[in-house]
């Protein structure tokens, strides 16, 4: 019965994780679209990286070895850090084109 349990929760949860993930990513979609990037590479390169960050958290680690779920806890962190320092990449080098383009 606890299995059951368990099973359902997961599964309940897994499914709140994916709804989620697919609000926050039409949310900076929209977000993204509004700040009017002058170049619409820099749009679609930050949609791209929501899109990747999205499907990052709606993975999950789910092997039985005790060691290998930490390992891609751990890997799952560290590309999520990254996604974050390109996504601010992104937004100074569009900050940069926008003033250059003003100028």
């Amino acid at each position: 019965m606890r299995g059951f349990l368990t099973k359902m929760i997961h599964r309940r949860l897994r499914r709140l994780a994916v709804g989620l993930a697919f609000g926050a990513a039409i949310v900076a979609t929209t977000a993204v679209a509004a700040s009017g990037y002058q170049d619409p590479s820099f749009g679609e390169a930050a949609i791209a990286v929501q899109r990747a960050h999205g499907l990052l958290s709606v993975s999950a680690c789910a092997t039985k070895d005790e060691m290998s779920a930490q390992a891609c806890e751990t890997q799952l962190k560290e590309v999520k850090e990254l996604l974050m320092r390109v996504r601010q990449e992104i937004a100074a080098a569009a900050r940069a084109a926008n003033n250059w383009a003003h100028r």
